[in-house]
């Protein structure tokens, strides 16, 4: 589940601000609403169960999960586009994190986003 919200997210993402948003986006996120040790604390820590679920740098999911994710990123986006920029950028973080709540429970959406930017720098991910 949590290579699934993963990349559906990214797809998301791309969508809606770009190629190359994913990384830029979690970190505004991470910075925003998570920047104080005490909603930190909040969040159990457990990244190495998500690393070593990798193969070979790439993510484990089978193709019909990356073809329906490509169509759900496709459908919320253009639900998203419907929006005001200014009201759709505030929705969006809360989309983000109630599906990853909704995927693999509250306490990994931040271990979600951290895991992400950490692979992401440490792998040359090009995913976003």
């Amino acid at each position: 589940r949590f290579y699934g919200v993963r990349l559906f997210l990214d797809l998301l993402l791309q969508r809606l601000y770009g190629i190359g948003a994913t990384i830029p986006y979690l970190r505004g996120l991470l910075s925003s609403r998570y920047s104080s040790k005490e909603i930190r604390d909040l969040f159990p820590r457990n990244t190495t169960v998500f690393r070593t679920c990798q193969i070979e740098r790439a993510i484990p999911l089978r193709h019909h999960v990356i073809q329906d994710s490509k169509f759900d990123a496709q459908v919320i986006s253009e639900l998203f586009f419907e929006i005001s920029a200014a009201a759709r950028d505030i929705m969006v973080m809360n989309y983000i994190e109630e599906a990853t709540a909704a995927a693999i429970g509250w306490q990994g959406v931040y271990d979600m986003m951290i895991n992400k930017l950490i692979n992401s720098h440490s792998n040359n991910d090009t995913t976003g």
